[in-house]
């Protein structure tokens, strides 16, 4: 069997002191902007560490909610949205122009991803907003989710992401993380996960059926405490196997 080849990334410039730890282990990064968390400097220290380990970046927005750090939904208007959504990937935009890198992928953020997977006109305002700052871009979006229908109806570049580090519902949506077991803890749990996507484009769900699931780019939460460990764990196991190759 040829090896099937995949992105791995994680969300970073949240605060998580560890982040220069398993920053090797990535292909990609999605990096905070300022909705949730973060500021110009917190950005520049995360693309110096993503240029120095050779990691594509990316614009990582939000709600305007750095209280509940973007993962509750906001009742916002939409035009207020999309402006908070431009002025975090502006000031994105200033960071990454400054370091002379360039840009891979948009990925909203927390409830914004969650809703913009539901609901079109959520997903529509992202993309206005996201058309607004660059001209071409990647986005990141859930599989079979109303955000990738709305930017194939747009033509919109997309990768499908999938989450190897939390469990699945029925529907194809995350578990809400206020549930019991929403969040994976064991890598070897986090590596089937992954190779059962990747692989056989399926994932057992929480109540244990099995549903179709496709992703090219697979995320492990930076906020977990073992994200270095888990990230280790899954590359040793590619390296060995080889039925996977992170590029």
């Amino acid at each position: 069997m040829d090896s099937v080849h995949i992105d791995l990334n994680a969300d970073v410039g949240e605060g998580i002191e560890t982040e220069e730890d398993y920053m090797p282990f990535l292909s990609s990064c999605s990096i905070a902007c300022g909705g949730h968390y973060g500021d110009h400097e917190s950005m520049r220290k995360s693309m110096m560490l993503a240029k120095h380990f050779g990691v594509r970046i990316g614009a990582h927005p939000s709600y305007p909610d750095k209280e509940n750090f973007g993962r509750k939904v906001m009742e916002i208007d939409f035009s207020a949205l999309e402006q908070s959504i431009v002025d975090q990937l502006e000031a994105f935009k200033s960071v990454m122009e400054e370091e002379n890198m360039e840009l891979n992928h948009i990925k909203a953020h927390g409830a914004l991803y969650n809703k913009a997977a539901e609901d079109a006109v959520t997903a529509h305002v992202f993309i206005d907003a996201c058309n607004r700052v660059f001209e071409d871009y990647l986005l990141y979006v859930p599989f079979n989710s109303v955000m990738e229908s709305v930017a194939l109806e747009r033509g919109v570049h997309f990768m499908n992401e999938a989450f190897g580090d939390r469990a699945y519902n029925a529907s194809g949506l995350l578990v809400k993380r206020s549930k019991s077991g929403a969040v994976l803890q064991n890598p070897l749990d986090i590596l089937m996960q992954i190779e059962n996507i990747a692989l056989h484009h399926q994932v057992k769900t929480k109540g244990g059926k099995t549903i179709e699931m496709q992703g090219e780019t697979f995320c492990i939460h930076g906020d977990n405490p073992n994200a270095k460990d888990v990230l280790h764990y899954l590359r040793t196991a590619w390296e060995q196997n080889e039925q996977i190759r992170v590029v």
